[in-house]
């Protein structure tokens, strides 16, 4: 993929925006304690992301992104 800042962590794909875009949710650091996760739009075709929003959990380990299943770390 192309655009995720260095460093960053893939967590988890989501829906589909369109034909060609599926939301990635990353963790923008390789620090284990970052609390914040960004939600990104791939081009399935070109790899290219783009930033669509940044989420700031409660805790670490939890975390609700739209669109993306339930997961525990």
């Amino acid at each position: 993929m192309r655009g995720l800042p260095k460093g960053s962590r893939s967590f988890t794909l989501g829906a589909w925006l369109s034909a060609v875009e599926v939301t990635l949710a990353a963790v923008p650091s390789d620090r284990w304690n970052e609390n914040r996760h960004i939600t990104y739009a791939v081009n399935v075709e070109t790899g290219q992301v783009r930033q669509l929003a940044i989420h700031r959990p409660q805790s670490v380990g939890h975390d609700v992104i739209p669109g993306a299943p339930a997961a525990a770390w």
